[in-house]
This record gives structure tokens, sequence and C-alpha cells, in this order.
């Protein structure tokens, strides 16, 4: 393995060893960052017995922890408050360690988005930024059918990403980065005239071939041992496993499914999750008549979600902004072929080979062709098999933690290149 004998000063808000979300990124990318370099990871200290014993053996002399904490006080008012405090006390426990230390760069990892840029940008040494996300808009023509409130939250929420890189105080801290890693290709296309090139594309999750419970799944699939698939019926089953809120659009798919009965007989969908959304979604299936079609089985163990995806034979996923998913990822890595929105980090993350990427246009012209992508797998087993095993294919040679790690130490070295730093 490759080793750049440079420090790092990571900064992450949010870091958490199995955990998912921005928790798992920050420790995912410290501990593969921490295998090629030597790292100082500044974050808050409420998970510091946790995160000092998770630390490999190996790592021990590479990887250390600077505790920078945020304030309780702003924290009972918003968590975005107490975010943006934070952001200003690690600036400063930044400064002052380059004060008296070699550092040959800093990288800012979470909380990753562009509504609120990261200070530490400013720092005298190289500086990353990413992967940062939050410039992938909600369709307007999916923003009416949703309910009021949420229309006019996304809505709002809409303008602000499109206000953000015309600020100032954006644009300023945002120039100084050496470079700027998006995850998804509508963020970079927003970040990167901003920065002159320096910026590219980069999911923030990564395929974990070392997942236990996810290797099991694996194998119980090809010895046929998978206690669910007795379960299940000789109707062809579709999956799904999302929090059910507006912009993971679950609604939408229980509309598409509908038109796909009508084409076809012989579906099921299994929708996994819960979430404020789970009444409309329920008096939708109510409302469409599919109730013998449609299994809601709300949260379940990591374990049996896995089991559920593992014996289905399509994975949809409607989401309609995400980054690096990881329930598409494990579906992907599990040989599932997905129907997805063709946009977002689903663009990143998968290919026509492997999905069923539907283009967004109007609402019900993205409906019907959501709909028969869905029927086109179901009524074609071949196809199925094809998608299913390029699926685990990207998702093993493309985003797992090897190449990650890779990207990581090509970062370090493109970002400290000719630095020379002593101590001040």
């Amino acid at each position: 393995m490759d080793v750049i004998d440079k420090t790092i000063l990571m900064v992450g808000f949010s870091c958490l060893p199995g955990a998912g979300s921005e928790p798992g990124v920050g420790w995912n990318w410290c501990i593969e960052a921490a295998k090629r370099s030597n790292v100082v990871f500044v974050t808050r200290s409420k998970h510091r017995d946790i995160l000092e014993s998770a630390v490999p053996p190996e790592l021990r002399d590479r990887l250390t922890f600077l505790y920078c904490d945020s304030s309780s006080a702003l924290r009972k008012i918003s968590i975005y408050f107490e975010y943006l405090d934070w952001q200003r006390r690690a600036f400063q426990t930044c400064r002052d360690y380059i004060e008296c230390h070699q550092v040959d760069a800093v990288w800012h990892i979470t909380w990753g988005t562009m509504i609120f840029p990261a200070k530490v940008l400013r720092l005298s040494v190289p500086t990353i930024w990413g992967p940062v996300g939050g410039g992938d808009l909600v369709p307007w023509e999916f923003l009416k059918q949703m309910p009021f409130r949420t229309r006019i939250v996304l809505t709002a929420k809409n303008l602000i990403i499109r206000s953000v890189p015309h600020m100032r105080y954006f644009r300023r801290q945002v120039r100084s980065a050496t470079l700027v890693i998006a995850r998804t290709s509508e963020t970079e296309g927003m970040l990167g005239p901003l920065v002159g090139g320096k910026s590219e594309v980069r999911l923030e999750t990564a395929f974990d071939s070392d997942s236990k419970v996810l290797s099991k799944q694996v194998s119980a699939l090809a010895t046929g041992s998978n206690p669910r698939v007795a379960e299940l019926t000789s109707s062809v089953e579709v999956c799904c496993t999302n929090r059910l809120t507006s912009r993971k659009n679950v609604l939408f798919l229980i509309q598409a499914f509908a038109m796909a009965i009508n084409m076809i007989p012989g579906l099921h969908l299994t929708i996994i999750g819960s979430g404020p959304e789970m009444g409309r979604i329920r008096s939708e299936v109510t409302r469409l008549n599919i109730e013998e079609y449609v299994s809601l089985v709300g949260e379940l163990p990591n374990e049996e979600v896995l089991e559920c995806v593992a014996a289905s034979d399509i994975f949809a996923f409607p989401s309609l902004t995400e980054g690096g998913s990881w329930s598409l990822m494990e579906a992907m890595a599990l040989g599932k072929p997905i129907v997805c929105l063709d946009q977002s980090g689903m663009h990143e993350i998968c290919t026509e080979d492997c999905a069923q990427l539907v283009e967004v246009t109007t609402y019900s012209r993205t409906l019907q062709e959501y709909a028969e992508a869905i029927v086109e797998l179901a009524t074609n087993i071949e196809l199925r098999a094809q998608k299913g095993a390029e699926a685990s294919n990207v998702i093993r040679t493309q985003h797992n933690r090897a190449s990650q790690g890779e990207y990581i130490y090509d970062v370090l070295l493109r970002a400290t290149r000719g630095q020379d730093q002593g101590c001040s």
C-alpha cells in the first residue's frame, strides 16, 4: 500500500465507527487516510471513548484525535447554529495546532454540505473540502405533488441552494480551497465555476467488503439458504428500503407500481422503512386498491432488511436527491438490478448496464417510464440477471473501500505536492 510521509489535519463535526450518514463518512475517510498518511482528526469529544478504542492497532501511531467541543446551548436552539459556531472553534483549534506542529494539509470532511462552507479553508496550508453535497435540487414537477408545507420548505431550500454560490462570504471561503470534492455532478456544477477547475466528483460512501452481515447474505444467495425466499410467492418481488420522506419519493413509487400492475400481473412490492410520509403512502395504497400487492413492513433490523433485499428480484430506488446511498450500494452488492431516477447520487453510482435509469422530465411522463422500467425487468429474467451481475461488479470494482483509499492517497499527493512547511 502506498504511504505518503505527510501530516493531515482532518476536520469532522460528525465521526462515529459503524454509523451511517455523516458520522460514518467521517470515520471511514479518516481510517482510509490514516492508512496512507499521518492523520490528526479534529472532532467533538462526545464519542471520545468509542473513537479511540475503535482505531485499529496498526493505525494507532498514525491516527490521533484533537477534540474541539460545540455549544450545548446553541444545540438547544438548532443543530445548524451549533455547527456554525463549532466551525469557528475548529478553525481556532486548527490554527493553534498549525502554529507549533508540522501540518501539510487541512481536510474538512463533515458536515459535507455546501450551504455551510468550511471556515478552515482559509488557513495558511493547502486545504481540501469534501466530499460536499447540497447542490441537488428537488425538481419542480415533483415539488408540486408534495403537501403544501413540505412544498414551501423544499422550495425555500432550492432558492437558498441557488443563491449560496452568489454570496460573498461563500465565494471568498470556497476560492481559498486547494481542492473541492463534490458528491454529485449537480453540486460540482455549482462549485466548479467558483474554484477555476479545482473541483471534481467523488461519492462520500463506499462498499464495505468486510461487512459480516452483508457477506452472510451473499453466502445465503449462493447456497439458496435465505429463509425469506421460502416466504415469497411465485410473483416477481420488488423491494424498496428507504426513509419515508417526501424527498425519498416513495409515494411516486406506489403510483408507478400501480401502473405496472395494470400492465402485467404477478408483481409484489415490499417497502421497508418509516417516516412522516407513512400515512400518505398507506392512503395512496388504499386509494389505488393495491393492498394485496403491497407490504408496508416498517423498520427492521439491518440483517432482516438485507434478507428481504437478497430475496427480492428488483430493487426500486425512487429518491429525488441522494449522495452515495448505503441502501442502494447494498442492493447492488447483493446483485439486484436497480430501477432509479437518472440524477443526483444515483447517476454517479449506477450505469445503464446495471440499472434502469429513468430520466426526470414531467411528473406524468417520468411516472410512466418508471412503471415501464419495472415491467421490463419483471418480464425478462435474463435482463435481471445481467443487470444484477453488473450491479455487483460495479460496486466491488468501482465503489469499494480499496478504491476510496487509493483516491484519498491521490488527493493527498496532489494537495501536498511541493509543500515543505516547518514549525512556526
